[in-house]
């Protein structure tokens, strides 16, 4: 087996899903799922994207690049994110969470424009 077959099915089972019902999520037929598993053949770029966002992991996941399965936002929302962990923050004290915001803020200055940071 290839490294994409590998953890093509691999995500796919973590799901519970069997060939057919992946293929039928992704518009694909069960044959080209099955033959992806057994590294008999790749993905289009287009269909590894649809994987990829399938199973929330990168194509470089998929490809065996790297070994972080978790996918990164493209764009930065300082409002999602501070709405999403307003209950665990609320408890802080006023400073506390002040140095909070200002850290987001700086790493995300630090590490969203790569070339401003050398």
């Amino acid at each position: 087996m290839s490294v994409l077959g590998d953890r093509l099915r691999q995500l796919r089972e973590e799901k519970g899903l069997l060939q057919r019902e992946l293929a039928e999520s992704l518009n694909l037929s069960r044959v080209a799922i099955t033959q992806y598993e057994q590294g008999r053949r790749v993905p289009e770029v287009d269909i590894l994207v649809k994987l990829a966002d399938f199973f929330m992991v990168s194509v470089d996941y998929l490809l065996g690049r790297t070994d972080i399965r978790i996918m990164y936002a493209t764009t930065y929302q300082p409002e999602t994110s501070a709405h999403s962990n307003k209950q665990s923050t609320d408890i802080l004290p006023d400073k506390a969470r002040q140095c909070l915001k200002d850290f987001e803020e700086f790493i995300h200055q630090k590490y969203a424009n790569p070339k401003s940071s050398q």
